[in-house]
């Protein structure tokens, strides 16, 4: 088990500042940070070296880069698939608001959703 800080912005869009001082607790998280200390052993215990950890940085970057690949290539779900997943069996009242949509996208088209 491993106890962990946000140490930066939960996106690149998000800017902490507007909502979060800046915290004194922050540095002291810094050298707690089990990923740098789970490196830092393996390094100390002859695990690893440079090329090692550049060469798994690039095998997660062009694994990552597949996963997004894959994923943009999945088509665009149905809005009314918004509903789905979400309980085992949908109550009655979000039943009624998915037949509701899906009625509103049958008589006006489906919309598309700026991102």
């Amino acid at each position: 088990e491993s106890l962990t800080y946000r140490q930066g912005p939960h996106t690149t869009a998000d800017d902490p500042s507007r909502y979060r001082d800046d915290d004194p607790e922050l540095p002291e998280w810094r050298t707690r940070d089990p990923l740098d200390r789970f490196e830092s052993f393996c390094r100390e215990q002859g695990l690893v070296d440079d090329a090692a950890l550049d060469a798994m940085r690039d095998d997660a970057d062009e694994e990552l880069r597949g996963a997004v690949e894959r994923a943009e290539a999945t088509p665009e779900p149905g809005t009314d698939e918004l509903f789905d997943n979400v309980y085992e069996e949908l109550p009655p009242e979000l039943a009624r608001q998915r037949e509701e949509h899906v009625a509103f996208v049958e008589r006006n088209g489906p919309f598309d959703i700026e991102r």
